[in-house]
């Protein structure tokens, strides 16, 4: 009896030290259909762990997360979360935590986040094919930290970040699919509930504060040509810490207004330049690219924070150095902007740029003595070409394998697809930036002449080219009779 009751002394001391366990509610949802359509509802007061383990296990479910701790959603097969509405209710230094498993886990889930008070964070991963499509986030977003993970193949196709958010709210957007993920939060800085350009008074009443006048420089940034207010580039409070640090943000228009497009900056670490000459992992010939009409020798090199897995080739970047510093003595920049259009990358550093040789002469009083420039913001621009996109056949085609370049192209191209002639089926070809650019076909089939190529920018725009490929001869060159006509350029985004 006394040594029962010295062993009950101890464990009671020794509790005396343990840190207390975090109390934690869990429904678990296992098994094929096993809650389709159904509502889960939590309690709250703690971390609450939501297990959907199972095909279609929580399709088309709510589930109401409420005012507690941590919040966490599993998503573990294939379409387990498809169109399952999810509400959460977080308070400050709580996060929502959602991880979408396996192929259209969490496709057309719909996230409505409420933070009060802020900050909070959620975090969202989306690591196989179309796990994360047509994903959407809404809700008062304001001081929140918003992570996802774009990790796979289409894993973010048509994914939105809606919702409300002010000066505090930061998107990271990490993996080589965030050129998928949709920025369209509205701006609402006094927090009146509607976005600024809905509200008159955000607009004209006298004495501000404005919502887009951060500044107090007097001027009314809807008003403003896009970048907003570019002239101070603290206006735009929006922060975009992705693997590419900018991006497009679709705000919220008023009755006839037509959407206003706000172009962030990307702010690689340094500039320098190289020869032009080779040809450039995008597959571009060097030794003749064009000096006379646009872009006038102008090519340029990008860190792979910005080439996208090659998507950015052909791409146009406008690089300002009107706020460039040097450590070389003896550099002046001369210049404020120059374009070039994207060739290659830069792999030894992910935020880098190389200008050839023209294009940094044409900034700065000695390329040489210069070396590189640093703290260059960028972005991405509408080409210049005023004639059509240009096809070119890699070598070593055939009926069974081939290789299809596109030039000239004031947008950059997301998807390349051709059709045999004779065929009612389109063929989507493969980026292989790293073996010789352009997009490849094989599928053990052979193609009949001539191909019909459709193009699709990143900005949705689609160009069909029939019967236009008519040789399988190596760099034969063929005029596609068209070329995209978007007012914004930017591989990331596609505004």
């Amino acid at each position: 009896m006394a040594n029962r009751f010295y062993q009950t002394f101890l464990l009671l001391l020794a509790c005396l030290f343990c840190a207390p366990l975090q109390a934690q509610e869990t429904l678990n949802c296992s098994g094929n259909f096993a809650c389709e359509s159904s509502t889960q509802q939590f309690s709250g007061g703690q971390d609450q762990v939501m297990i959907c383990d199972g095909q279609q296990a929580c399709d088309s479910a709510t589930i109401n997360f409420v005012v507690g701790d941590n919040h966490t959603l599993n998503c573990s097969e294939f379409r387990a979360c498809r169109d399952t509405v999810v509400n959460s209710s977080l308070v400050s230094n709580t996060t929502l935590t959602l991880d979408c498993q396996d192929e259209e886990s969490c496709r057309g889930l719909d996230i409505q986040a409420n933070i009060d008070p802020p900050p909070a964070i959620v975090d969202i991963t989306c690591n196989r094919e179309k796990s994360c499509q047509d994903l959407t986030v809404n809700g008062d977003l304001r001081g929140t930290t918003i992570n996802i993970a774009c990790d796979y193949n289409s894993s973010c196709l048509n994914a939105t970040i809606g919702g409300t958010h002010d000066n505090n709210t930061t998107i990271n957007c990490s993996g080589g699919e965030c050129g998928d993920l949709i920025i369209a939060l509205f701006i609402d800085t006094d927090a009146d509930g509607l976005p600024d350009d809905e509200n008159s008074c955000d607009l004209a009443c006298g004495g501000g504060p404005y919502d887009f006048d951060d500044d107090g420089d007097g001027v009314i940034d809807t008003v403003d040509t896009a970048p907003l207010d570019s002239s101070n580039s603290s206006e735009v409070t929006l922060q975009l810490n992705e693997a590419y640090s900018g991006a497009v943000l679709n705000r919220q228009q008023g009755p006839g207004e037509a959407p206003i497009l706000i172009n962030y900056p990307y702010s690689p670490n340094q500039t320098g330049y190289v020869p032009l000459s080779g040809t450039s992992e995008c597959g571009y010939n060097l030794d003749t690219f064009p000096s006379a009409t646009f872009p006038y020798s102008h090519a340029a090199w990008v860190g792979n924070n910005f080439f996208n897995s090659g998507i950015s080739c052909g791409s146009v970047i406008e690089v300002n150095v009107a706020s460039a510093t040097s450590p070389a003595p003896g550099c002046t920049v001369t210049g404020t902007t120059v374009k070039a259009v994207v060739v290659g990358t830069v792999p030894a550093d992910p935020n880098y740029i190389d200008l050839s040789q023209v294009a940094f002469q044409s900034i700065v009083n000695d390329a040489p003595t210069c070396g590189t420039l640093q703290n260059i913001p960028f972005r991405f621009v509408p080409g210049e070409y005023t004639g059509n996109i240009q096809l070119i056949n890699g070598s070593g085609v055939s009926q069974w394998w081939y290789r299809l370049f596109a030039e000239d192209h004031n947008i950059a191209i997301s998807k390349m697809e051709i059709q045999s002639n004779g065929s009612g089926s389109w063929i989507e070809g493969v980026y292989q930036f790293n073996n010789g650019g352009g997009f490849v076909f094989s599928t053990g089939v052979p193609y009949s002449l001539p191909l019909s190529v459709r193009l699709t920018s990143t900005s949705g725009e689609v160009i069909t080219m029939n019967n236009v490929i008519t040789t399988f001869n190596s760099q034969d060159q063929f005029d596609g009779g068209d070329q995209f006509i978007g007012t914004a350029a930017d591989p990331i985004t596609g505004q």
